[in-house]
């Protein structure tokens, strides 16, 4: 479609729960990686977990300026809408076409960012088949990898990636976590026969 003599192409990210920040989280950057090998790094307005959809609006000649294949080709840019309902506009370095890969570097929080955000999960222990008398936190380090350092973060229980710590047993799978510096504490528990049962960490902790 058509914006404003633009050509937009809108990607829709996927939803996730997410709680609207009392101040910009100004500290994470965005890398667009060209075909050429350059890269262009982008200072985002909002923390990069918010971001709900991306657009790219596509310069197109317009009557007057000539034909831009010939010379150069008017700015394209990117949009970026937030789940608070700002936007974010980038003017492109290259064409929006020649974008080969998007990478998001979060920045580092801060402790007053940690008290007005609620946190970011810290898993203390996680352990499957503690029912079984399996040893508290077997499976720590498979939830800390997926769930660190996020705000909310949604986990699959799966047997195939934890293994079996008591065969013939119908296994639970409890977990603890922490939420930034306040140490406000999370606990969830899956009773038995856990596996393919989804469990949600979240900071603050409701």
């Amino acid at each position: 479609m058509t914006y404003q003599g633009f050509v937009a192409c809108v990607l829709v990210l996927a939803g996730t729960m997410f709680s609207v920040p009392d101040v910009m989280g100004a500290d994470d950057l965005m890398v667009l990686r060209y075909a050429d090998g350059s890269t262009q790094r982008i200072k985002l307005e909002r923390e990069s977990e918010f971001i709900r959809q991306i657009e790219f609006l596509e310069g197109r000649g317009a009557p007057g300026r000539g034909d831009w294949r010939g010379g150069r080709r008017p700015d394209d840019f990117m949009v970026l809408r937030y789940g608070d309902g700002s936007t974010q506009r980038i003017k492109l370095e290259r064409e929006s076409e020649s974008i080969r890969q998007i990478e998001f570097v979060e920045g580092r929080r801060g402790p007053d960012r940690d008290d007005w955000r609620g946190g970011r999960i810290k898993v203390i222990g996680a352990t499957y088949g503690r029912n079984c008398g399996a040893p508290y936190g077997n499976v720590t380090n498979n939830l800390a990898e997926v769930c660190d350092g996020r705000a909310t973060c949604e986990y699959i229980i799966d047997f195939r990636v934890l293994g079996d710590p008591a065969p013939n047993c119908p296994k639970d799978y409890y977990a603890e976590w922490e939420c930034g510096r306040n140490r406000e504490r999370g606990v969830v528990n899956a009773g038995p026969e856990a596996t393919g049962t989804g469990i949600v960490l979240r900071c603050p902790v409701r």
